[in-house]
């Protein structure tokens, strides 16, 4: 081959590579809208099966060229040999342990120190830490909140950030209380309480109301339906409510 060629091909192999790096770091470093991230994504993976096309047909004419040769082979050709293997060492060692393991970039690791950082930083932006911390939820109920924050906050909260906070979330609302879970979801119930209820009447009415759990269901059904969202109250925020509001009447 042309040496001009050769190199021309050589130089547009690394802008490749190069743009395909590039491109990943802006991905997992400046996350954009989710939109611009389906593009880089194609962009990315299109790059990606260019360059390793390209290597695959370099690498063919140079043991073409290679095996043209009679004689010893000089250093300067040893070297260009090993390092192609290598390379082609290493690009199928990534292909196959991408294959190999797709959901291993699914897999977060946990960390309440990471978790705390990002709950200071994101949640404080729209309201105090101190509604943040006294909320107790469940991991649904943080699931969902966590979530719909990062929906308004697109794309600051990325994926990674609302699982660490969930995480973070979870585990201070349990050392609060001692890791007692019955306490934990007496608190869950609280929180539950003040943030359904209020919104229609004052708080004292609904903790002195004296009703059986039979009764508190109808009145929360009664209350869904005002609100005119079945996604108001979950099956399970239902029976949280309900056991705090019947564990209240049988304390007194």
């Amino acid at each position: 081959m042309i040496p001009q060629v050769s190199s021309t091909l050589a130089l547009i192999f690394i802008l490749i590579g190069t743009a395909a790096m590039l491109i990943m770091l802006e991905l997992k470093g400046n996350p954009r809208d989710r939109h611009i991230n389906r593009y880089l994504i194609r962009t990315h993976r299109i790059l990606g099966y260019l360059f390793v096309g390209m290597f695959i047909f370099m690498f063919s004419l140079m043991i073409i060229r290679v095996s043209g040769y009679q004689e010893e082979l000089p250093p300067r050709v040893i070297f260009h040999i090993w390092m192609a293997l290598s390379l082609f060492c290493l690009i199928v060692l990534k292909i196959l342990f991408v294959r190999r393991y797709k959901r291993l970039t699914d897999k977060v690791v946990l960390d309440e120190n990471t978790g705390r950082f990002f709950a200071n930083r994101k949640c404080g932006k729209c309201h105090t830490l101190e509604r943040v911390y006294r909320s107790f939820k469940s991991m649904e109920g943080w699931t969902k909140t966590v979530n719909r924050m990062a929906v308004i906050d697109t794309p600051n909260i990325r994926g990674f950030d609302v699982k660490q906070i969930i995480y973070f979330l979870i585990k201070q609302q349990e050392k609060r209380k001692g890791l007692d879970r019955q306490e934990i979801e007496r608190e869950i119930g609280k929180t539950l309480i003040s943030q359904k209820c209020s919104g229609c009447h004052d708080l004292d009415r609904v903790i002195e109301a004296v009703k059986s759990e039979d009764e508190w269901h109808i009145t929360l059904e009664r209350m869904i339906e005002n609100a005119d969202d079945p996604q108001f109250l979950t099956d399970k925020e239902k029976k949280e409510i309900i056991a705090n509001l019947v564990r209240k009447k049988q304390d007194s």
